[in-house]
C-alpha cells in the first residue's frame, strides 16, 4: 500500500464516527469568516458547532527485515523486506459549548479510540499500527474557543522485497 492509501482508510474509520463532523487527509485552513465556518463547523444535535479534524504525516523512517523465502523459485532465497514508517499526526477540534461539552468532547474522543482499536491493519493498508497517544487540550480556533486532541501513532508498511 501507500501513504495515501492509509491516510484515506484512517479518513474512512473517522468519518465512521457519529457526529464527528469534517474529517479532512491534510493540514487546512482559511482566511474568510465565509469559508471557515463552510469547512470546520457541522450541525450537531440542532446547533452549528466546529467539528474538524485533520489527519497528516508528521514523519517516518525506512527499515529492512531479514526473511527467507523462495520469490517463487522453490529454493530458499534469503530477501529483505523493505519497510516504511509513517509517523501519523490527528488533530480534532470541537466547540466548547457549556459545563458539559468537556465529558462530551471526552466521549468523541472515546469514541474515535474505541473505532481504531480492533484496526491493527487499518482496514489492511498497513502491516500494523503503533499505539495510539492522545492529548487533550483547549485552545482558540480561529476565533472560538473549543476542545483539541492530538492523536499519534504510525502505521508500518512493506514497499517490497529483494535479494540480500
Amino acid at each position: 500500500m501507500s501513504r495515501s492509501a492509509i491516510i484515506s482508510a484512517i479518513k474512512t474509520l473517522l468519518e465512521a464516527v457519529t457526529d464527528i463532523g469534517q474529517v479532512y487527509d491534510s493540514i487546512r485552513w482559511t482566511i474568510y469568516e465565509d469559508k471557515f465556518i463552510q469547512d470546520f463547523f457541522t450541525v450537531v444535535n440542532g446547533q452549528n458547532q466546529i467539528r474538524t479534524w485533520m489527519i497528516y504525516k508528521t514523519g517516518g523512517g525506512q527499515d529492512y527485515g531479514a526473511r527467507s523465502g523462495s520469490l517463487g523459485t522453490g529454493v530458499d532465497i534469503p530477501t529483505q523486506s523493505a519497510l516504511d514508517r509513517h509517523d501519523i499526526t490527528i488533530e480534532g477540534w470541537a466547540s466548547f459549548t457549556d459545563n458539559d461539552s468537556d465529558s462530551d468532547f471526552q466521549a468523541l474522543v472515546d469514541s474515535v479510540l474505541d473505532k481504531f482499536r480492533a484496526e491493527i491493519s487499518l482496514t489492511d493498508t498497513a502491516l500494523a499500527r503503533g499505539p495510539i497517544n492522545y492529548a487533550i487540550d483547549h485552545q482558540f480556533f480561529g476565533q472560538y474557543f473549543v476542545h483539541h486532541v492530538i492523536l499519534n501513532f504510525y502505521a508500518v508498511e512493506r514497499t517490497g522485497i529483494t535479494p540480500v
